[in-house]
């Protein structure tokens, strides 16, 4: 009895932490659970603590697809939920298409207790009658400034 309340009590406390963080949840949270690592047209990347402390960034990571005009519809709208609620936005539309977009969310505090700062870049190469899209999510303390600095190079 006594090892069922202790596994009772570790389930409530998992459940209250997925609670938590389902708070700063994302939408496009959902592209990046591994769905497109078995497929041979998408690279995602992902990049955690030090290769990005020169850039003030703690956690990068992204996903490019070629070959693959149709997964557009499914990215798209994610992005658009998730820039409704930024703080600062970038957009240009193409043919009726999301083709730039570049939104600062509300920062979150981490577990430390930092503010992050945290950015959504989005480039649709479809809309111009181009291959590809390309979906990076990045979080750190670096500013608006240093982000977009970092994704000209």
């Amino acid at each position: 009895m006594r090892h069922r309340i202790t596994i009772l009590f570790i389930i409530t406390l998992l459940a209250a932490g997925l609670r938590a963080s389902a708070q700063t949840a994302l939408n496009i949270d959902t592209l990046f659970d591994g769905q497109f690592r078995d497929d041979k047209n998408a690279v995602e990347t992902i990049i955690n603590g030090d290769p990005l402390y020169d850039y003030d960034l703690s956690h990068y990571h992204s996903l490019s697809l070629s070959d693959s005009p149709g997964k557009v519809d499914l990215i798209e709208p994610l992005v658009t939920k998730d820039g409704a609620s930024a703080i600062d936005k970038e957009v240009s539309y193409r043919g009726g298409k999301l083709y730039y977009a570049f939104y600062t969310l509300p920062p979150v505090k981490s577990k430390s207790g930092t503010k992050l700062n945290r950015y959504i870049f989005y480039l649709n190469q479809y809309a111009v009658g181009r291959d590809g899209v390309t979906l990076i999510y990045m979080s750190g303390t670096a500013s608006r400034g240093q982000v977009k600095k970092m994704l000209k190079k």
